[in-house]
């Protein structure tokens, strides 16, 4: 089975499979990747096509007997998956499902919809076949969705230690802007030794209690956490791993750095901001596929704005791609530009490793 998983993960990265319709997702994608965990996709009684609830229909439902064990739900691989989660776990949670699926082929979002919390909490894991490690997508295909582990309740069991295991991490996250203003409220004892042996590694003298306690006090206001904002910017740290268009992986490590070069269709550009790297790329793309530019790139959309519009004014720093009239949204940090950039060599049938050059 792993090393059919490995081939199969292969092919679907050589392929073009960034834009193909629903049909095709079901039929290429997701059945053969059934198939490979073990279902008889030709059995009716195993892999339950169109299955029927209450006037609706869920794509997938994978059974023993009659017994119902998991939902799969799938659309075509450009869909932005957030907008259809809460429709598929209403239909799992009435039907008694403890393990549903939410997939356009690229992205597989795994989701236990008995267990309480908000729907994105039910998520406790996520697969990404163009971007993860082949072992690792191995490893939790076989856990989550073999035909063995979901009749043996063993999938069931896993997903709930893991579930169990990121509401450990929630409060631990949670928990820890307060336990860091508490230091500094405190003045912790601890802390002020803590600071006191850096200093004396700084400049070769220790500072007196007093001292260190005056400056923490003088600096309060910069070190005490807003713990509404703290949180806030980590939920959209873990949402950006997890969720977006075409690829929902943010790359890190790039604010700070300043671009050098580029390689796109092995050609390398010269480039000194973030800003051309965007700039070359939209150019490149839009002088080679003119007929169907517009149309592509208007699929990718954050999740409160557009990136590509020919209206300047619903953008808030409109580039305007050359010799067009399509402009596209610059006031982007260095890693979302990477992201957006890799998105739409993609997106057109190109490599999207960059090859990018920093200094």
């Amino acid at each position: 089975m792993e090393q059919q998983l490995h081939q199969f993960i292969s092919e679907l990265k050589s392929r073009r499979i960034l834009a193909i319709s629903e049909d095709a997702t079901k039929i290429s994608i997701v059945l053969k990747l059934l198939n490979i965990l073990g279902w008889n996709i030709f059995d009716n009684e195993e892999v339950y096509p169109e299955y029927a609830i209450g006037g609706k229909r869920v794509d997938y439902c994978l059974r023993q007997g009659q017994r119902n064990l998991v939902f799969i739900e799938v659309k075509k691989t450009d869909e932005d998956l957030e907008y259809h989660q809460e429709q598929l776990l209403n239909y799992a949670f009435h039907e008694g499902i403890e393990i549903a699926i939410l997939t356009n082929g690229v992205a597989w979002w795994f989701y236990l919809p008995l267990n309480p919390g908000s729907w994105e909490q039910r998520k406790f894991f996520s697969i990404d076949f163009l971007k993860q490690q082949e072992d690792e997508i191995i490893s939790n295909l076989i856990n989550f969705l073999s035909k063995e582990n979901v009749v043996s309740e063993k999938a069931i069991d896993t997903a709930k230690k893991m579930y169990k295991s990121n509401r450990k991490d929630e409060a631990i996250y949670s928990a820890l802007p307060k336990a860091w203003n508490s230091l500094i409220e405190e003045t912790n004892e601890s802390l002020i030794e803590l600071i006191n042996d850096t200093n004396e590694k700084i400049c070769g003298y220790r500072a007196t209690d007093e001292q260190i306690a005056e400056f923490i006090g003088r600096n309060k206001n910069q070190l005490i956490l807003g713990l509404a904002k703290y949180q806030n910017d980590k939920k959209i740290t873990e949402r950006k791993v997890t969720v977006e268009k075409i690829s929902e992986y943010v790359p890190s490590g790039y604010t700070g750095k300043s671009p050098v070069s580029f390689v796109i269709n092995n050609k390398k550009m010269a480039i000194r901001y973030w800003v051309d790297m965007l700039t070359e790329v939209c150019n490149f793309l839009y002088s080679n596929h003119q007929n169907n530019f517009e149309q592509k790139v208007s699929s990718i959309k954050g999740r409160k704005r557009v990136y590509f519009s020919r209206n300047k004014d619903e953008l808030r720093v409109p580039m305007q791609i050359r010799n067009s009239g399509i402009y596209v949204e610059s006031n982007l940090s260095a890693n979302s530009i990477v992201k957006l950039s890799e998105n739409l060599a993609a997106l057109f049938g190109y490599n999207s490793d960059l090859d990018i050059e920093v200094k």
